[in-house]
């Protein structure tokens, strides 16, 4: 009663609710995960792999840049990938990091950016600064409409879906796994081809 709860049977009501309710939580969670994974085979499905992967072959550098926590982790992914084809990559940590190898490049080498909204400033100005310099670079974005995606010469795309992890709703959480997926995607076809 202290609880607020009318007796022992209310109480044992409300606890079985709330067990039901997190049992449908996991449940919706996991379909979410299944969906945004075969969203995002479809996606990869669609995409000319070709030029994509001759770009990397031919490239003589290639700089690998993620823009927040989980697209440098993918960028690690990537850069793992790829050495067991002697491709070697080079992963930026940072923008300041990303600047210095800008001033280094020229059209015969490769910057491939992974970024989840492709719109900030710091984005824009790599992106200026790409094409000033007439470095080709392939974008791996969600498929959304981004200054990144639509300026890149080569464009990747994954599916994501927002969870809602409490009531505050400017708080946004993504599940990395399909972005993971294109990743891996992208390595499988340049192994096989």
């Amino acid at each position: 009663k202290k609880l607020g709860f009318s007796g022992f049977s209310e109480f044992k009501y409300f606890i079985k609710r709330e067990l039901v309710e997190k049992e449908k939580d996991i449940e919706i969670s996991a379909n979410i995960l299944k969906d945004d994974i075969q969203n995002t085979l479809k996606l990869v499905s669609q995409t000319n792999l070709y030029p994509i992967c001759k770009a990397i072959e031919k490239a003589n550098k290639i700089i690998v840049f993620g823009t927040d926590w989980g697209e440098k982790i993918a960028a690690e992914i990537l850069v793992r990938s790829f050495l067991a084809c002697n491709i070697y990559m080079h992963k930026v940590p940072s923008v300041t990091e990303m600047n210095w190898c800008l001033e280094n490049l020229n059209s015969e080498d490769l910057v491939i950016i992974i970024s989840f909204r492709g719109k900030s400033s710091t984005v824009k100005n790599i992106i200026g600064q790409l094409k000033m310099y007439d470095i080709p670079f392939i974008s791996i974005t969600p498929l959304s409409k981004s200054p990144l995606a639509s300026e890149a010469n080569f464009n990747l795309y994954y599916k994501f879906t927002n969870l809602q992890v409490d009531e505050n709703y400017d708080k946004e959480y993504n599940l990395y796994s399909s972005l993971l997926v294109l990743i891996e995607m992208l390595f499988s076809y340049y192994y096989d081809n």
